[in-house]
């Protein structure tokens, strides 16, 4: 207690060379005062008034205070001495020393304050030299700093302290002139991420963004009034979810114009009756329009694709939009990772934040699991399970969509595509610099040259930092090689058919 008491009433470091000096003038020029005159009522008085004249040296605060204390001392002090003798004497010195003087020091050093016309700065504040408080750019700290520190509490004394310093008229600022610039609002700029196509992978992945406080969200569609009623419902969820972002709903790919990230995930899904061709024909024209919309609102976006066969569409999307490689990527790997983590997860019995893996090559029954670069808990898969329980899991993981579409009948996975969407528009909009698999566009890394296959990426501000390579085993050499085959078989089909 006697620790933290005297911790609350040591001056501040600021002005203990000053107050120690002041209060040593005044307390002279008292002192002489009063011996010149006696130690009468008359003599205390003249006293204390050669006190309040040398308090009127002092330029600061502290000499205020000092001289209210030296007026006390010399004009107050004595009067017992007047009209009473021994112990009623010590006793009534006794009260206006240790009951009395606080309180009517904290009265008179404001008013002394306000008298010797003092409203100049803590000289020991660079930023308040030859300045008044109320040009101080933190007026309450800098009056927390120079606050009286006696034996009252602190939020009185600086709360009375302010309230008389905010009484003295200061000079007027004109803020157009001098070093006083106007007052004006930080300026700030949320991200943006625009969603085209209004779907059900789409509204999710709104849904998820907003959710999570990446930005102001749009979700773009051509029939109207899907786009702006999922947008609406998304908005209304904030309320009881509580994120800030807008969600708007729109046709217009104007109200997309400077996007951080943009999501394509317009398109045709795959049905029954439609050749691959078909689907690659109809899907190449959506992507193709989107992108030149997208070049046109937002040129320094982010894209990600994910309209499938995704490998070829992020191919198409990188053509048509003129881009850097860093800013044209597709999801991919962070799907197909997400179902083998899942399955081994499930095999194991744990949870699946213990899980790290990793998935190469191209998208859908051609990825290519990496178990020997899968680790739970940091031990090993390889150490877990036998070769042939992983190679089961491995193959569930490969037809993890088509199982999804067996098991829906209507419809296909949104949920994890989704939540894949968001994992990396989260990494490129807040720098995170993870390193995720993506479907990248390869210069020579792992032997390929200019396709979009899956590989380990790091992301950041600027989209795709760099690709990450590591060797390869035989085995895992040779199913990559098939993979990328295939990736080069569809764009081969692009050009037989002119797209």
């Amino acid at each position: 207690m006697r620790g933290r008491k005297e911790a609350r009433t040591a001056p501040c470091i600021h002005d203990v060379g000053e107050l120690a000096a002041s209060a040593a003038a005044t307390t002279t020029a008292a002192a002489t005062a009063a011996a010149a005159t006696g130690a009468t009522g008359a003599g205390a008085a003249t006293g204390a008034g050669a006190a309040v004249a040398g308090a009127g040296a002092a330029v600061t605060e502290a000499g205020a205070k000092a001289a209210a204390g030296a007026f006390l001392s010399a004009g107050l002090y004595p009067l017992p001495g007047l009209f009473l003798r021994g112990k009623a004497q010590a006793l009534t010195k006794l009260v206006l020393r240790k009951v009395l003087r606080p309180y009517l020091s904290l009265i008179l050093s404001p008013v002394l304050h306000l008298i010797l016309g003092q409203n100049r700065a803590c000289a020991k504040h660079p930023e308040g030299q030859g300045k008044s408080k109320r040009q101080l750019p933190d007026q309450h700290e800098h009056l927390l700093c120079c606050r009286y520190r006696g034996t009252m509490n602190h939020w009185h004394t600086s709360t009375f302290w302010s309230t008389a310093t905010a009484l003295t008229p200061g000079p007027k600022i004109d803020k157009g002139q001098g070093d006083q610039s106007p007052e004006v609002p930080m300026p700030f700029r949320r991200k943006k991420i625009s969603i085209i196509g209004a779907g059900q992978v789409g509204a999710t992945c709104a849904l998820m963004a907003a959710s999570r406080d990446m930005g102001d969200v749009v979700l773009l569609d051509r029939a109207e009034g899907t786009a702006k009623g999922k947008a609406l419902d998304i908005l209304q969820a904030g309320a009881v979810q509580l994120f800030d972002g807008t969600v708007h709903g729109t046709i217009d790919y104007a109200d997309t114009a400077g996007s951080d990230v943009v999501v394509v995930t317009a398109g045709s899904p795959r049905r029954p009756g439609l050749t691959r061709d078909d689907l690659l024909a109809i899907n190449a024209g959506v992507v193709s329009s989107c992108c030149r919309e997208i070049r046109n609102t937002s040129p320094e976006a982010v894209v990600i694709m994910v309209t499938n066969p995704l490998d070829a569409m992020t191919f198409i999307a990188h053509r048509e939009l003129g881009f850097p490689r860093q800013r044209v990527l597709g999801m991919a790997g962070v799907l197909d990772s997400a179902r083998f983590r899942t399955f081994v997860a499930e095999e194991l019995g744990v949870s699946v934040r213990d899980v790290q893996a990793l998935v190469l090559g191209g998208h859908g029954d051609s990825m290519v699991p990496m178990p020997r670069h899968c680790f739970v808990g940091g031990v090993p898969l390889t150490q877990l399970l036998t070769p042939e329980r992983i190679q089961a899991l491995v193959e569930r993981a490969r037809r993890g969509g088509d199982e999804i579409v067996g098991l829906l009948a209507t419809g296909s996975a949104y949920y994890a595509p989704a939540a894949s969407i968001v994992q990396m528009a989260e990494a490129i909009l807040r720098n995170q610099r993870r390193i995720l698999p993506c479907a990248a566009l390869l210069e020579g890394e792992y032997g390929v040259e200019g396709l979009f296959v899956g590989v380990p990426c790091l992301l950041g501000g600027g989209g795709l930092e760099r690709v990450c390579e590591f060797e390869l085993d035989e085995t895992e050499r040779a199913a990559f090689e098939r993979s990328v085959a295939k990736v080069r078989a569809l764009v081969d089909d692009l050009s037989r058919l002119g797209l």
